[in-house]
């Protein structure tokens, strides 16, 4: 029998992220779980450092000529604050699953 890869879900209005901005207009992009793999593969598992440029690569990606998503922030606080508000909604996040955490507690590897 044959694996059939189903259709991408990412589209459909409940698995997207939408926020607004200072100006009322409405924006949108789905949430971490739906994301191309190429661009979560991109993201990696970034540090407090890491998360503007986190932020960046994904506004960025979902940017068009007529939407830059990243330039509706005026500062870095905005985008992260964003970012946690976006990972809060997903039911995946960028750090480490619990079960890779229970799994190195285990080992006494941290």
């Amino acid at each position: 029998m044959v694996y059939k890869i189903p259709k991408s879900e990412a589209r459909n209005p409940e698995n997207q992220f939408e926020f607004e901005d200072q100006h009322g207009r409405k924006y949108h992009v789905p949430y971490l779980q739906f994301l191309p793999p190429k661009l979560i593969v991109s993201l990696g598992n970034p540090d407090q450092d890491q998360e503007i440029e986190a932020v960046e690569k994904i506004l960025s990606y979902y940017s068009t000529d007529d939407m830059d998503l990243v330039g509706i922030f005026d500062d870095g606080k905005q985008m992260v604050d964003w970012l946690e508000a976006w990972e809060e909604s997903s039911t995946a996040s960028m750090g480490e699953s619990p079960a890779s955490e229970a799994s190195s507690e285990g080992t006494g590897a941290h």
